[in-house]
């Protein structure tokens, strides 16, 4: 449940921008080193899904951990039971292991299911930085977003393992894409525009009557084409399941 004046940002992928368009009242201090997705940042704070660091800094441009994302989803959820979660199998995490039990949650709950190495085992890799292909799949997969409109961006291949992902993330609202009709799927993720995202997310899921401001044209939907040019690398390509 959302506390306080909600908030709902239109962002500009291709500037990085963002436009308010609700005031957070937050009850807690702002971070020293936030100066951008300001109001989305200290939103999320005021839930209690953003802690930050002991010196008062949140590290904005710094990229995402994957653990990371999935205590920030957890807490939004209000989760705090963890103990009835099986031990999903992973090999780079075991119980006892800070963020084991969080991890051991979310793929009870259905919304990662970590990394495949080449010699078959499973492990979810919680310091890896989290990608925006990842970041589609986390989301839409922990907030049941799914319906579809078919969204296409020309450098995620059809038959990508993210492609439905983003596509139902993009049906959503919560993003657009670039103006050159990428999506960047294997471009890491600031801990700032997570945040942006999220904070869109929840925004659109309390139905608020506040209208987000319209997609700017320059920064148009991304029109279908016959094939596509993948940018991503190998590594990501072949990484069947990515959260």
């Amino acid at each position: 449940t959302v506390i306080g004046t909600t908030v709902c940002a239109q962002t500009n992928e291709t500037t990085k921008e963002v436009t308010p368009i609700a005031t957070v009242s937050a009850s807690t201090p702002s971070f020293s080193d936030v100066t951008r997705f300001k109001e989305e940042i200290n939103f999320l704070t005021g839930l209690g899904v953003i802690y930050g660091y002991s010196d008062g800094t949140f590290r904005p441009t710094e990229s995402l951990k994957r653990i990371h994302a999935v205590q920030m989803i957890l807490r939004e959820k209000g989760i705090t039971n963890f103990d009835d979660a099986p031990n999903p199998g992973f090999t780079d995490i075991q119980p006892g292991n800070p963020g084991y039990k969080e991890v051991a949650k979310a793929v009870q709950l259905g919304f990662i299911s970590g990394k495949s190495a080449s010699n078959g085992t499973n492990y979810f890799d919680a310091n890896g930085k989290l990608t925006r292909g990842q970041m589609a799949k986390i989301l839409t997969d922990a907030y049941g977003l799914n319906k579809d409109n078919g969204f296409t961006y020309k450098d995620v291949p059809s038959g990508h393992w993210a492609e439905e992902y983003i596509s139902r993330l993009a049906t959503s609202g919560v993003t657009q894409g670039y103006s050159d009709g990428t999506f960047k799927q294997g471009q890491e993720l600031e801990r700032q525009h997570f945040s942006a995202f999220m904070a869109r997310l929840l925004q659109l899921e309390e139905g608020s009557s506040v209208s987000p401001t319209p997609v700017p044209t320059a920064a148009p939907k991304p029109t279908p084409v016959s094939k596509w040019m993948p940018q991503e690398n190998a590594v990501t390509i072949l990484t069947k399941a990515s959260m």
